[in-house]
């Protein structure tokens, strides 16, 4: 019976020791798609303003830590979307359940805006229905951002020109614009 024990107990922690390495194993690889999307993922204690982030986060800002708590994050946020991530965060205070999606600019460390796209969700409520945590993410939409407006000012220069353009091939094989 002793060797029976015994042998189980190997056999438990041989597993666990397993499961552990498969573990660290799936956490490499989630950081690293998390971290190559520019994605990173917070969390506010709205009782006391003290924010958590993660390790990818801090890297989409350039940051080597986190603001020390909302006010200083919210002091990061450009001076004109700064009244709706407030409103925002508000209303995670209101009871539901739904997950808020907003688009704003945030400073990077560089001195740069960045236009973030951040979802959050109140993770736990007190017996009233206000949010006593929340849980999001941010992913930088820079590069998107950047291609729409850069859409926007080519459909806007199409527009507006009065003349025709046409476009052929010429002898050669090459574009010629007429």
């Amino acid at each position: 019976a002793r060797g029976r024990e015994a042998g189980q107990r190997d056999w438990l922690e041989s597993e666990v020791r397993r499961r552990m390495a498969e573990n660290a194993g799936l956490e490499a690889r989630l950081q690293l798609a998390i971290s190559s999307v520019r994605l990173g993922i917070w969390e506010l204690d709205h009782v006391s303003g003290a924010i958590t982030w993660s390790d990818s986060l801090c890297d989409v800002f350039g940051l080597a830590r986190a603001p020390a708590d909302l006010a200083a994050f919210l002091a990061m946020v450009h001076p004109e979307e700064r009244t709706l991530v407030e409103e925002r965060l508000a209303g995670l205070s209101r009871p539901g359940d739904e997950v808020h999606v907003e688009e704003f600019r945030v400073r990077h460390a560089d001195g740069n805006w960045l236009w973030i796209e951040a979802r959050d969700r109140a993770l736990r409520r007190d017996g009233n229905g206000k949010a006593q945590t929340s849980v999001g993410t941010m992913i930088d939409i820079s590069r998107r951002k950047q291609a729409e407006m850069e859409h926007r000012l080519s459909a806007a220069v199409f527009t507006s020109i009065n003349d025709g353009v046409c476009i052929t091939a010429g002898s050669n094989g090459r574009l010629d614009t007429a």
